[in-house]
Formats: structure tokens, sequence, C-alpha cells
């Protein structure tokens, strides 16, 4: 093993020191100190514990045999919330530093807003009818919904009803025999026999008045149910003009409701299901199809309560589900925690030469150089502590190489793989290593500051679901025609979630040859 550039016998000994350290860490007799050091390192940087610092000193502990463990676990092996939360809060007194309840993520069973109301708003216009005829995968997906959503401990009471842009009221599920008898009875007529007006489908005002809903003021959950096509009044003769307009609507009222609530979040569901009935092109034309068609689900309400459901429900498990997109107001987000790792430095093709005392005490990189050969190289890994919002969201936004920038063109984020134990042992929080690769034309790299941002680009696949003229559909090409206006309405309300185009996350590292 060599180090480049000189001093490599003084190098060599300094990473023997640190893996010695480290084993010897963990032959140790008792591994209370190393509870104590995760907690630490936990709190060090911003005097909060999140939820996956939380969930990994969480599961440090359950993996304990030691008798210090047994205290903070019940009868059953299960980890005690509130002692684990008092445990934690002595430690860090113990450390001097300041550690407040409040500034340490709460498990539902903690929650003091754990219980919270939905109201299930399925839209009535002549186009659902369709969705609804015979037996159908919508119908089998809404019992399993409500059923997920009524057996959920967190949920207090199920509501549902059907909405137009005048009307909704709603009705309480208080049983199973009542979701089996109202998913029984979904036919066109039930649809038909509705109040309001079925001829046309203003999306961006059934939106308006469902951001209106007195659930959402008490932490509640707002669920619409829509083939969410845009389907423009009578008499409006350019229907993407209008869309355009409805899409800057939307995106007002979403803004205000964050501005109102910055807890505010939406959660939206693509999925598919059989389709036999009329559809409503953009024109108002009719056409008669039997194929399958997509449908959406919007989940709109307090960040918390959204990943309650996210995160505990697993509503991917749904009929035909395709894909989700979780959107949160993302203005507490900000610096995240980081640490330089020397696995570039190791092995017969080192990918990196850089001064690695510097880089395990300061996070600094200094004496840095590149490799020269074939082609010039200099490849960083980086642990890193992204900010899981939620777990059947984050991790494919995670692993796209596309959703990180660097403030310099010569810097590229390369590659992107969850945390192993190594990484582990540098950043005890974090989540994955992130591959910082130098893309310049320059042997010799210059001193720069660099910021490394995790921002989500708009998901590609809406755009694979949209169309712009849906006025040739035929039951052959139903599915793959996609849903006019779908990625106006959702660009619009993405948008309103990242309007001050601030990364989600971001880290500054030195560079300095």
């Amino acid at each position: 093993m060599q180090f480049l550039e000189a001093k490599s016998q003084r190098k060599f000994g300094q990473l023997l020191l640190i893996i010695l350290t480290i084993a010897m860490i963990g032959c140790s007799s008792s591994n209370y100190a190393d509870f104590q050091d995760k907690v630490v390192a936990s709190i060090a940087n911003d005097k909060k514990i999140d939820e996956k610092e939380y969930r990994d000193l969480a599961k440090f502990v359950l993996e304990t045999k030691e008798p210090w463990a047994t205290g903070i676990k019940t009868s059953q092996g299960k980890i005690d919330d509130q002692i684990l939360r008092d445990v934690l809060i002595r430690n860090a007194n113990q450390k001097n530093i300041a550690l407040s309840e409040a500034a340490i993520w709460q498990p539902v069973s903690l929650s003091k807003t754990s219980k919270f109301n939905v109201d299930i708003m399925l839209e009535n216009s002549a186009s659902m009818d369709g969705y609804v005829k015979g037996n159908t995968e919508f119908e089998a997906t809404i019992l399993a919904l409500m059923s997920k959503l009524k057996n959920a401990s967190f949920i207090n009471s199920v509501n549902y009803g059907f909405v137009s842009v005048e009307n909704f009221q709603t009705q309480s599920l208080n049983d199973m025999d009542d979701i089996k008898k109202f998913t029984d009875s979904l036919e066109p007529s039930l649809l038909q026999s509705q109040s309001g007006d079925r001829s046309a489908s203003d999306i961006a005002k059934l939106i308006s008045n469902a951001l209106k809903s007195p659930t959402l003021d008490k932490h509640g959950v707002v669920v619409l149910v829509s083939d969410f096509i845009f389907s423009p009044p009578k008499g409006q003769q350019n229907a993407q003009d209008y869309l355009s307009s409805q899409g800057a609507y939307l995106e007002g009222i979403i803004r205000q409701k964050i501005k109102a609530n910055p807890d505010f979040s939406l959660l939206v569901v693509k999925l598919v299901s059989s389709f036999n009935g009329a559809y409503y092109d953009k024109n108002g034309g009719v056409h008669n199809l039997a194929a399958p068609r997509p449908y959406y689900i919007w989940l709109m309400g307090d960040k918390d309560s959204i990943l309650s459901i996210e995160n505990e429900l697993n509503l991917h498990s749904l009929n035909q589900y395709q894909n989700q997109l979780l959107l949160v107001n993302h203005a507490d987000q900000g610096q995240i925690k980081y640490g330089v790792l020397t696995s570039t430095l190791i092995g017969a093709t080192p990918q990196a030469s850089f001064n690695i005392e510097e880089a395990l005490k300061n996070n600094r990189i200094t004496e840095a150089k590149v490799i020269a050969g074939q082609k010039l190289t200099f490849n960083l890994d980086i642990a890193v502590q992204l900010p899981q919002i939620g777990k059947n969201d984050s991790e494919v936004m995670f692993k796209d190489i596309h959703n990180y920038k660097v403030n310099d063109p010569n810097f590229v984020i390369s590659k992107v793989q969850q945390a192993d134990s190594m990484a582990k042992q540098r950043l005890a929080s974090a989540t994955h290593v992130l591959t910082l690769s130098y893309i310049g034309k320059q042997p010799q790299l210059t001193k720069t500051n660099l910021q490394i941002s995790y921002q989500p680009r708009f998901p590609e696949w809406i755009q694979k679901s949209a169309t712009v003229d849906d006025t040739k559909i035929t039951t052959a090409t139903a599915l793959a025609t996609g849903t006019f206006g779908i990625d106006t309405l959702l660009q619009s309300a993405y948008q309103a979630f990242n309007s001050e185009q601030k990364p989600t996350a971001y880290f500054d590292i030195l560079i300095e040859p």
C-alpha cells in the first residue's frame, strides 16, 4: 500500500493508527461509551436529533445485550421511546450540551398530534364513470386504501364523499362493513346520482376547495381521487392556454397554503385501472374506451401526518401502483453533516492524493493532487447524512447523480452509494457516500471552496405520464397516451414548494493544492 507524493511511511503509520483505534473501540468490554459518543456526534453541530439519528440510536440500544440497555426496553423487548428520549437529554446534559425535548424527533407514539382525521374526496365528473363500471382495480384500490387508513393506529376517523366544484359532503366509515358496502356500490349510477356539474373537470378549483377543508386546520389529511384530466369549461377555445393559466393559479394557491402553514405537504400517487366508458378529450370530444387508464391520488396535509401515512401504510403495495411524488417545504433544511473518507487513497490504483491527517481532522482537502495517467483522476469519497423524508420516495431520488449540483464546473458527483460500515465509522449518522470527481482539463488543481448541494429535479416519470394532445386517443393507445395536463398541474405544485430555488441540503468543502 503506497500513498503518492512522499512521506509514505508517516502516512501509512497514521492510517494504521486509525485502523487500530477503531479495532480497540470494537473490542471494548462495554459499549455504553460508544452509545454516548453516538449521542454527542448526533447533536454536536445542530443540537438536534432528527429521525435518522433517532432511529440509529434506537437500533443501537435494541441490538445491545448489556445491562445498561435493559431499562430502555419494554418487557416485549421494544424501545420505550419516552425513556430513550430522557436518556438522550441526560447524556447531552452530561456533556454540557443543551438538548430540549422539542429538538428530538418524536415517533408517532410520542407525537402530540398523532391522531388525525382523514377525508377522502372522490371526484365524480363524467370521465370517472369508466373506472367503476364492473369490477375494476380502481374499486379494489379504494377498498384497500380505506382499509389501511381505517385500521391505522394514528388515524382517528375516516370520512368519504363525492366531490364536484360546488359540493362536498362527507359520511363516516365506522368499520370494515361500511367500507365493503361502499366499494361494492361503486357503479356509474352512483356517481351520476350525486349533485354537482359533471360536464367539466376544473381540477385547479377542486384542489383549491380541498385546501380550504377544515380538516387541514386540525392536522388532518384530505385525499383527492381523480383521473386529473384537465377539462376546460364549454366555450373555452384554447385548452392549452386555459391550462397554463390554471397552472399559474394552482401554484399561487399552494404557495399561499405553504405561507399560512409551513408544514403543509403533498403526496401524489399514480395508479392504473381497467377503464370501460366515455373518455372526454381536451376539446370535449367523446371516445369510447375499454382499456387500462391512469388515475391519481393526492394526499394533502401536515408533513408529520403525510409522512405517517407514507412511511407506515405501504401505499406502493396498492393494486397497480406506478409511482409517487412527495413534496414538502424545505425551508427548515440546510447544511448537512459529512465526513471525508480515505478509501480512494488505498489500493494498487489510488484515485486521489491529499493530506490524510487534515482530511480526517478537519474535513479539509489540502495538498490535493490529480493522479496523472491515461486520464486525469481525482475521485474523493464523502460520507454524508442526507435528509430522508419519505422512506419509499427518497432513495430513488438520492441515487440519481443528476440531483446533485457542484458550484465549480470542474467537479461533479459521479456516484452515489448507500453508506457502509466504514462510512458509519467516519460519520455515525451517514446515509450515503458521494463520490466527488474532477473533470477539468488542467493537470493541477487550484484552490476552490466547493458547495455540494442536493436539489431533486422534476421527476421524468411525470413528463412520460402526460400528453399535449389526447384528441386521437383509442382503446389501443389509451394507456400510452397519458393524461392531458397532469404535467402542468404537478409542475405548478413542484414550483410552489421550490419557489426560492434553494437546495434541499448542502455542505461546503475546501479543495486546496
